[in-house]
């Protein structure tokens, strides 16, 4: 992965093991974290990309000036204007707009049927493929994507053992309009963790951002107001999220062919990183204001009292403002380290590198397998139990992704 990643014959052996690779990688990264931030989403966002993003800058230095001892690292001929202005949309479609579109959508449907539209991106990924960069697939790798997709899809959707009597309380309380709707997700992403909304009006500092994080074993809770009209916007959203983030991967692969996978990770995540940091910035300067000029026209929204008043020596965790990072002790900041090693840096290098090896529809559903993996890690990492019918539906899923190893790549 230090060279280039363009070739005039890619490797569609290292292509798959890399697809593969990927989203194992990021499900363990995900068990480590298990609800251990304690901040905001946009929080975790900026931090988890601002670390990865030093970590592929040593790289980007390293491998280039290694790889070929003549051409510099960072040299104009790969990193011109154009290259990385496309980079740079490709990150704000598919993390900044297509994950705000994601956060709000599962805020409004809930996650099962964000799910289950997530289920035709490799498919996006397919026709826009053809579309626009001219790959073809045989009907063995058509065959194989949808065999994979709705396998994992069935797993997604599968719930824990002992958990229908649970399901059909959340359904009681939701006909009754007694529960106060929350989406039950731990942090995932994504690289999709932002705000809730890419409003003027920030998120709620007092309450829990959703992150992509944990769709492996959602909640099925659906708020209310999704049996209503919000209904058909949150599944527009939800699609229009699908197109953004396949559309990002096209216009990776489109303009990134002359970089390593950790220079288009750079510059893809280094971008994201410098843009949430001015929105913390302004921020904060917006709150030293109100600190000078007192308590009177504070907007609630967008100050959080608690942070306010924090001590720099108080090790009690408070979560704070929405564009603040959270106080938690040292192991808990180890421990998110660790998960952004593999969930922000390892899994986008592997998955931006078979990018370029294997077709683009191809990758994104191997990318997407995550669920698969994820059953037989929390039962051996957290002993979990697993029912009958997901192990069945992830045999079904390694099926599917033979079929794609073997026959699609014909």
């Amino acid at each position: 992965m230090s060279s280039s990643n363009s070739s005039s014959d890619p490797n569609e052996e290292y292509g798959i093991i890399t697809a593969l690779l990927a989203p194992l990688l990021m499900t363990i990264g995900f068990i480590i974290w298990d609800k251990n931030w304690k901040g905001s989403a946009f929080s975790l966002n900026l931090y988890k990309c601002t670390v990865a993003s030093f970590a592929f800058l040593l790289l980007s230095s390293f491998t280039r000036s290694s790889t070929s001892p003549t051409s510099k690292p960072f040299n104009s001929d790969t990193f011109n204007s154009t290259t990385v202005g496309y980079l740079i949309l490709s990150s704000f479609i598919g993390i900044l707009i297509g994950d705000s579109l994601w956060l709000k959508s599962l805020s409004l449907i809930g996650a099962r049927r964000v799910i289950i539209v997530d289920t035709l991106k490799p498919f996006m990924a397919a026709v826009l493929g053809k579309a626009v960069l001219g790959e073809d697939m045989n009907g063995w790798a058509v065959g194989g994507m949808v065999i994979t997709a709705t396998a994992v899809l069935m797993v997604s959707l599968e719930k824990e053992v002992g958990g229908e009597e649970e399901e059909e309380k959340e359904e009681e309380d939701v006909k009754g309009g007694g529960a106060d709707f929350e989406i039950d997700v731990d942090v995932e992403l994504c690289d999709k963790a932002l705000p809730k909304e890419a409003s003027p009006s920030p998120p709620d500092p007092s309450s829990d951002s959703p992150t992509e994080a944990d769709l492996h074993n959602v909640s099925p809770k659906v708020p209310p107001k999704a049996l209503g009209p919000s209904l058909g916007l949150g599944y527009t959203l939800a699609l229009g999220n699908v197109v953004l983030d396949a559309y990002g991967s096209v216009l990776t692969k489109q303009h990134g062919s002359n970089m390593t996978t950790w220079e288009i990770n750079l510059v893809r995540f280094g971008s994201a990183a410098v843009a949430m940091a001015l929105i913390s910035a302004a921020c904060r300067t917006w709150e030293w204001g109100v600190r000078k000029g007192g308590d009177e026209g504070t907007p609630e929204p967008l100050v959080n009292k608690e942070a306010l008043t924090h001590s720099p020596g108080d090790t009690t965790i408070r979560k704070g403002s929405w564009y603040r990072m959270p106080s938690m002790p040292h192991s808990l900041w180890w421990r998110i380290t660790l998960g952004v090693f593999f969930v922000t840096f390892c899994c986008p290098a592997l998955s931006n590198y078979a990018l370029f090896q294997i077709q683009l529809g191809l990758a994104l559903t191997l990318n997407g397998t995550g669920p698969v993996y994820s059953l037989p890690l929390v039962a051996v990492m957290k002993g979990e139990r697993i029912t009958v019918r997901a192990a069945g539906w992830t045999a079904v899923a390694v099926g599917g992704v033979a079929v794609l190893c073997l026959k699609g790549m014909d």
